[in-house]
């Protein structure tokens, strides 16, 4: 593809100046805003219509206020278990509530903890890029500008390791809805002898043999959650600059090399890692640039060895388009035939994680997303990790991604073609 080179390093520069000039960028700084005011005049330079607006979310509930509730949550759990009979329960109620906070705030992001959390101000920008002739159909092309709070246990963890504790401390939960509605019943229906009563406390037999796993059970689920909760904010140069650059230079490359009948819709959205608050903002707003299009997230599209074009996130249960997923492929197919890439491509089911494309297929628009993994692990290349810095960056998987998106664009081009 020609001159592709010029624009991986356009893409890499992109990612270098703002690691430069604004460090870290967690949703609602001063950082995120002056590094999408910088993104703003660097596509003025070759976008044909590029607008800025803000919008008001809460940065500090979704993940970190999420964690922080359900770790407090999960230590209450605990306590009630050894009060008198009928009072245990109370563990029940406190574990199946948390159960229902993830439900509802983690997956369904219903908003019900929202009061508890201060709004703040993020942005988005977006730039057009016009074709030669009528306008016939619409490619959105998403990365977004903030970066996220570290997590630390993905640095030390492997994956399987990682779902192993994450697993563990649903199973904390589970344990602690069912064995305190199992001793009422025994008390409630059967003999269980008491071993000690004081006060309010008491512990049966049955007691005895239950809180020491129970216990160790809490002891895996706190190390869980200090592995997770974290106030420092990391660069994101994979997570997700990389995205935003290869929109950017994705943009850029059909500025130079005009589209016949697809306007192309470039998107540098803010708020994401605290719960995709920029797509939604957008998908709300611009309904007349997303009636009639494909959108395409890209994430982490600096380092990794297999593209993974998604069709279903399970922390969502969302179902992505047939259509974006079916010419995604063909796109990487034709590079294959001509270029050597650095990675392997494959579509297939998220198992954790998700992106801006879940606000997308949420109001009925066709989206997906495509992420690059690592050689060994199904995350992404230090993914929320101190280590995701421009040094971390592999220009030929950037420059590998940009052939892809741009083959992508073209395909829907020619089809919209009289």
């Amino acid at each position: 593809m020609e001159d592709i080179e010029d624009y991986s390093q356009y893409a890499y520069d992109f990612i270098a100046e703002i690691e430069e000039q604004f460090g870290p960028r967690f949703a609602c700084t001063e950082q995120e805003k002056q590094a999408n005011l910088w993104v703003k005049d660097k596509w003025s330079g070759f976008c044909d219509i590029v607008k800025r607006e803000e919008f008001l979310t809460r940065p500090n509930l979704l993940p970190q206020g999420l964690f922080k509730i359900m770790l407090l949550l999960g230590i209450l759990a605990f306590l009630p278990n050894v009060l008198i009979y009928p009072y245990s329960v109370l563990a029940s109620i406190i574990s199946l509530s948390a159960l229902l906070v993830v439900f509802f705030e983690g997956g369904l992001e219903k908003g019900i903890l929202k009061y508890f959390f201060k709004e703040k101000k993020s942005s988005n920008v977006y730039g057009i890029i016009k074709p030669k002739k009528e306008v016939k159909f619409r490619v959105i092309l998403d990365g977004h500008i903030d970066s996220a709070k570290e997590i630390r246990w993905v640095r030390t963890l492997r994956p399987r390791m990682a779902f192993s504790l994450i697993g563990l401390v649903f199973v904390y939960y589970f344990v602690n809805v069912i064995y305190p509605i199992v001793k009422l019943l025994l008390q409630a229906f059967g003999n269980i002898t008491t071993m000690v009563q004081f006060s309010i406390f008491e512990i049966t037999i049955i007691d005895v043999y239950f809180l020491p796993v129970n216990f160790i059970l809490l002891i895996i689920f706190i190390i869980a959650f200090v592995g997770m909760i974290s106030n420092k904010v990391v660069i994101g140069a994979n997570d997700n600059l990389s995205g935003t650059s290869v929109a950017s230079a994705v943009g850029l490359y059909f500025s130079n090399h005009k589209l016949d009948n697809i306007e192309l819709v470039i998107l540098s959205v803010g708020a994401e890692e605290v719960g995709e608050k920029g797509a939604e903002y957008f998908v709300k707003t611009h309904p007349e640039l997303l009636e009639n299009s494909y959108s395409v997230v890209l994430e982490c599209m600096g380092a990794g060895t297999n593209l993974l074009i998604v069709e279903f996130d399970l922390m969502h249960i969302s179902n992505y388009s047939p259509e974006v997923i079916k010419r995604l492929k063909k796109a990487c197919e034709i590079y294959q035939s001509k270029q050597n890439p650095s990675f392997t491509f494959r579509s297939g089911k998220l198992a954790l994680g998700s992106a801006d494309a879940t606000k997308y297929v949420a109001e009925g628009y066709k989206s997906t997303f495509v992420i690059m993994e690592g050689q060994r692990s199904v995350k992404p290349v230090n993914w929320h990790s101190a280590n995701d810095t421009v040094e971390n960056i592999d220009q030929q998987v950037l420059q590998d991604a940009i052939g892809v998106i741009i083959n992508f664009v073209k395909i829907v081009d020619d089809e919209y073609q009289s």
